[in-house]
């Protein structure tokens, strides 16, 4: 296993995951989910790790939240 296998592009982000090239971007940019991001050789990239947790806590509060709503 590749010591940098769990990085990808932010072209190849924005296929993975429902967010927009422009949108990581401007979370870079911003300083949002700042966990997400590495720079290799001045490449920005993806660590996937990290976007799935973020992904995953998100989609796990929804749950909670529609619950709660009895939905």
């Amino acid at each position: 296993m590749s010591e940098f296998e769990h990085l990808i592009t932010v072209k190849e982000a924005a296929k993975k995951y429902p967010f927009a090239e422009k949108t990581f971007r401007n979370w870079r940019s911003c300083g949002i989910n700042l966990q997400i991001f590495v720079k290799v050789s001045g490449r920005l990239l993806i660590d996937t790790r990290e976007m799935d947790s973020i992904v995953y806590a998100d989609k796990q509060d929804t749950q909670e939240k529609v619950r709660r709503l009895g939905l």
